[in-house]
């Protein structure tokens, strides 16, 4: 029930059906390769709280984070995103991570 409802507040936060399959399309819509870094948090964070497991180490250096982001009530409910940039820190790869 946690995840439904968690699903439901991102759907009015993004302006989407609460379906997952509009909330799939969105993510595939919304993070494009070459977004930069700024832009692909900005938009995890209005998605849900985000915890990210690697800062950005300076320009000049590709790397992948891994992103959580909690969804539910209480943070009950998580999601978890493989996403790895560029050595300009653009977006290159956006992945759910199943667990």
């Amino acid at each position: 029930m946690d995840g439904q409802l968690g699903l439901f507040r991102i759907a009015l936060v993004v302006g989407i059906r609460p379906t997952w399959a509009a909330l799939e399309d969105h993510l595939d819509q919304t993070f494009v390769i070459g977004m930069p870094i700024e832009e692909v948090h900005k938009e995890l964070e209005r998605i849900g709280r985000t915890t990210f497991i690697r800062d950005a180490p300076d320009l000049g250096e590709s790397f992948c984070q891994w992103a959580t982001i909690d969804i539910g009530l209480f943070g009950l409910n998580q999601w978890k995103f493989k996403i790895c940039y560029d050595d300009k820190h653009n977006l290159v790869s956006f992945e759910f991570a199943y667990s």
